[in-house]
């Protein structure tokens, strides 16, 4: 069993062991892998920018003009609904998480 799978499962079980609504777990996991996730990726983008100035990523980052806090909200809510979408039609699927 991989973390992905751990994690759902524990959703699940603590939801179906305390006898609420167990499909609320589905929802919950999903959202919980995909903000995990999209915090390993913005770690591993920050290192890649800090030990490589100059690269193609940074001169993006840096001539949008847009201010780094709206830049951080933008990424932060398209990439966090992208991989929920990801997520919620590969491992999060209904037949899966039954």
């Amino acid at each position: 069993m991989n973390l992905i799978q751990t994690i759902y499962c524990s959703q699940y079980y603590d939801l179906k062991k305390n006898g609420r609504d167990h499909t609320k777990g589905r929802t919950n996991g999903t959202m919980l892998v995909a903000a995990m996730m999209l915090l390993i990726l913005v770690s591993v983008i920050v290192l890649y920018n800090v030990y490589i100035p100059g690269n193609g990523m940074d001169r993006f980052f840096r001539g949008t003009g847009i201010s780094g806090r709206a830049m951080g909200k933008l990424l932060g809510l398209g990439g966090l609904a992208a991989l929920y979408a990801l997520l919620n039609f590969t491992v999060g699927s209904k037949a899966s998480y039954d």
